[in-house]
């Protein structure tokens, strides 16, 4: 009789043990949701880049919704300027903005944020800097430019930084510069 009730017990404890780790696995499953993904213009977009208000936001220029820096003869001043000085160094502050119109804070970097001309680099170059290190990249007498990169700037949600040009020309015969960077935006470990 102890034997029958042992054996009676033991499967019903196998049952109630069965029953509490559940047997609901699956293999797959399939199921269609909807997904909105659309192309903004660089002013609507999550990362906004515009011209910055003010005078010198006409040199920064959008074409098809996209941002680009013109200093050339094709995008005059009204007062009939095309162009940088020969044998000069010229500095336009906050000619453009980037604004993070996203979720998260990121940080912004450009690269290359020093452009040359040609392979010497002794016609004219171009360096494109945020307006927080302007001191720190020209220095105080505004000599020269230190071109060890920029550290990538924070931008929280709604945060926003305008950045400035900086163009030296060394000869009057100095090639134009045509080129194009990249402005990457990765999610702020800070």
């Amino acid at each position: 009789m102890q034997r029958r009730k042992f054996i009676a017990g033991l499967g019903s404890l196998t049952a109630a043990g069965a029953a509490g780790i559940s047997t609901g696995a699956f293999t797959s499953v399939q199921a269609d949701r909807n997904v909105a993904v659309e192309v903004a213009d660089d002013s609507d977009a999550f990362l906004q880049l515009e011209p910055a208000d003010g005078p010198n936001g006409e040199y920064a220029t959008t074409s098809g919704g996209t941002l680009a820096i013109d200093l050339s003869g094709s995008n005059p001043t009204d007062a009939g300027g095309t162009g940088v000085n020969t044998r000069a160094i010229t500095v336009i502050e906050r000619m453009f903005a980037i604004e993070n119109q996203g979720t998260q804070a990121v940080d912004v970097t450009l690269a290359p944020d020093f452009l040359m001309s040609n392979a010497a680099g002794d016609s004219m170059f171009a360096y494109i800097y945020p307006e927080d290190e302007s001191e720190e990249i020209l220095g105080s007498d505004s000599d020269g430019v230190e071109a060890d990169g920029i550290d990538p700037v924070t931008l929280g949600v709604g945060d926003r930084e305008h950045y400035d040009v900086y163009v030296s020309t060394t000869t009057t015969d100095a090639p134009p510069i045509d080129g194009s960077i990249t402005i990457e935006a990765e999610a702020s470990s800070t």
